[in-house]
């Protein structure tokens, strides 16, 4: 059964916003009509309650696979949007109360650099890039899934990326990569440039595997595919702001080691021309200064009447501003 060619199944693919998901629910739809062996024109003709049955049916069976609750549910959502979409409304309360008990599987923990500096120790380029890019943007899942080089905007000055997520929607926002997640990224697209790729602001910028020799694998990249879920609010301070709070964290957020020590050397040789800068300027000030003070002696002892003149206007005359001195 190809659902791909069903009018039904194409109407409701207008219907969902992202690509990526487009593709999710559809092969979640595929795993439900092959389980029913019906069509959806087939399905659309039964009863409710019938259809609902079926439903029922489709769930134990995922939890005789011992499958989880969050797995199952990921599975059903789409078959009840699909329905609803065709004015099929299922009592989705009922239904849920079959996906089985919630049970937490894994025990989270936040991962030290430590462990993170492991799994790259371990990583492709590509596996690498995916973790930085997650590890130092806070990104969900998801959102690596459409990311393009278009959305990718380099900062020169601060050697790091700024990234757009999920552009053109109302989820849209912006977040920053470290510097040692830039390089990488760099690298990963030199390496696919190297291969043969033809590289252009709408490839994406996590494509699927590929062998360095085969060119037909190289010439045809294709986005990378799992499922996820994406939530539905931000929090949306202005970009001036996030990368002023975002630099502050990118030691922390930097894995390397030498990677830090680096960005440490580097800001401290930045505070360093800084400091020169304003002892050079502060230098030539006070140079001038010195030089009026001088022409102003000089002034004095060639012509003693000068001191009957107003300090305001011998001040003018030699150009010392505001600088404070009295005359006898």
């Amino acid at each position: 059964m190809d659902l791909a060619t069903d009018p039904k199944i194409q109407q409701f693919m207008y219907s969902v916003k992202s690509e990526q998901t487009q593709r999710q629910y559809m092969v979640l739809l595929q795993y439900f009509f092959e389980s029913v062996n019906l069509t959806p024109i087939e399905l659309f003709s039964l009863p409710v309650d019938q259809i609902q049955d079926m439903l029922i049916d489709y769930i134990m069976e995922l939890r005789g696979r011992k499958l989880s609750h969050n797995y199952i549910k990921s599975r059903i959502s789409p078959v009840i949007t699909f329905l609803e979409i065709n004015d099929i409304f299922v009592n989705k309360k009922k239904i849920a109360r079959f996906y089985g008990e919630q049970k937490k599987t894994v025990k989270d923990y936040a991962y030290t650099h430590e462990d993170i500096q492991k799994m790259l120790s371990m990583s492709s380029l590509r596996q690498k890039v995916i973790i930085l890019l997650y590890s130092s943007t806070g990104i969900r899942k998801s959102a690596i899934l459409d990311l393009k080089l278009k959305h990718l905007q380099k900062l020169e000055d601060l050697e790091l990326y700024k990234v757009t997520v999920y552009e053109n929607t109302k989820e849209e926002y912006n977040t920053f990569c470290t510097p040692e997640c830039t390089k990488t990224i760099d690298h990963y697209i030199e390496y696919r440039k190297l291969a043969g790729e033809t590289m252009t602001k709408e490839s994406f910028l996590i494509r699927n595997n590929f062998d360095f020799n085969n060119k037909r694998q190289v010439k045809d990249p294709q986005p990378i595919n799992y499922s996820s879920l994406v939530d539905n609010s931000y929090y949306r301070p202005n970009d001036d702001k996030m990368l002023s709070e975002y630099q502050k964290a990118i030691d922390m957020l930097t894995i390397d080691s030498s990677q830090r020590l680096e960005r440490k050397m580097h800001l401290l040789q930045q505070e360093k021309n800084q400091i020169e800068m304003i002892e050079l300027k502060h230098s030539s000030e006070m140079k001038k200064m010195d030089e009026k003070i001088e022409k102003l002696m000089i002034m004095y002892s060639q012509n003693p009447k000068l001191g009957r003149i107003k300090p305001e206007v011998l001040k003018k005359k030699i150009g010392l501003g505001k600088a404070n001195f009295s005359t006898k």
